[in-house]
Parts: structure tokens; C-alpha cells; sequence
């Protein structure tokens, strides 16, 4: 029985997402991360130090939309990021369950 393309496809995408969502917190979770993460806070703590260390008198809306453009600029790295290691993550199993398949219907 042979399974329509979009169907498999629709199938393929399914499972790499389910895949993926239960591995994501363990991926994430790797000790090995935990300094660079340690690090990241120390940096954005002291920056936050520098800009509170400007004159509020002189600058008050400048503090004020520094934060806000720092705020939003690492949500967006961070977003970009994790979309990028989804899709490096996705790809890299489905090449690896495509060389399986391969092998194995080679195998004959």
C-alpha cells in the first residue's frame, strides 16, 4: 500500500514536531550550557548597570527606550535562534531516517 506524498509528508511533519517538542527540555537542559548561560545574565546585568548609571536628569526617555530596544532585541535573537536549532534539529533527523531507510531497503 503506498501512502499519498502529501499524506506522508503531512505525516513526516507531525511526527518531527512531536519528536522534537519531547526532546527540546532535554536538549536544553545540558549542563555543558549552564556557564554560557551564567555568562549571557552577568553581561545583561551589566548593561542594565551602565544605563542606570546615566544621568536620569539628562536622559530619562533615552534609559527608558535603551531598556526597551535591549529587551526586544534578545527576544528576538533568542526567537530566531530556537527556530533556527528547530529546523537544524528537524533536518538533521529526517536525513538520518532517510540514510535508515535507504540502508535498509538497500539491504535486500
Amino acid at each position: 500500500m503506498e501512502i499519498p506524498k502529501d499524506e506522508f509528508m503531512y505525516e513526516k511533519t507531525n511526527i518531527l514536531n512531536h519528536i522534537f517538542e519531547n526532546r527540546e527540555n532535554e536538549i536544553c537542559n545540558i549542563d555543558d550550557e549552564q556557564e554560557i548561560v551564567e555568562q549571557e545574565h552577568k553581561d545583561y546585568k551589566k548593561i542594565y548597570s551602565a544605563i542606570d548609571n546615566l544621568p536620569d536628569n539628562l536622559f530619562p526617555e533615552t534609559v527608558v527606550q535603551i531598556k526597551k530596544s535591549i529587551d526586544n532585541y534578545l527576544k528576538t535573537l533568542s526567537a530566531t535562534q530556537k527556530i533556527k536549532n528547530k529546523n537544524f534539529y528537524k533536518a538533521g533527523f529526517s536525513d538520518a531516517m532517510k540514510l535508515i531507510a535507504e540502508c535498509l531497503y538497500n539491504k535486500d
